[in-house]
């Protein structure tokens, strides 16, 4: 695979995965949105411990068996996911910005009012 453009290297804030759902869930279902977290927060432990195990599940899952390519997604995955995934509020500008060439009503939120980092504080207690 060819890399055409490594957002990391060029230093611009993304958020390239993430967790959302209504403000209604998680008031009616906060346990089971914080336990859901707790296992997210579990998985990153056990890929940034365990390079075996992660190494099998990558490879079933991309159902990829280059060596390389597999050493060098696990290496970028330990390098990039972060042990908290708590909500990239810059990451979050860049896609709010981006959708306002769309979506101009978009211009009317900011990343501070649509992130909840309790999920995370409280699931990593």
């Amino acid at each position: 695979m060819k890399v055409l453009l490594d957002l990391e290297k060029l230093a611009v804030p993304y958020a390239l995965n993430g967790y959302a759902s209504t403000r209604n869930y998680i008031a009616k279902n906060r346990p089971t949105v914080v336990g859901f977290m707790r296992s997210v927060i579990k998985a990153i432990r056990r890929i940034k411990s365990d390079r075996d195990f992660s190494r099998k599940i990558l490879e079933k899952y991309v159902r990829i068996d280059d060596p390389q390519f597999i050493n060098a997604a696990l290496d970028q995955q330990v390098r990039i996911l972060p042990d908290l995934p708590y909500p990239p509020v810059k990451g979050i500008e860049t896609i709010l910005q981006e959708l306002t060439r769309t979506y101009p009503e978009a211009t009317k939120l900011t990343a501070e009012s649509i992130i909840d980092s309790t999920i995370v504080k409280d699931a990593s207690l």
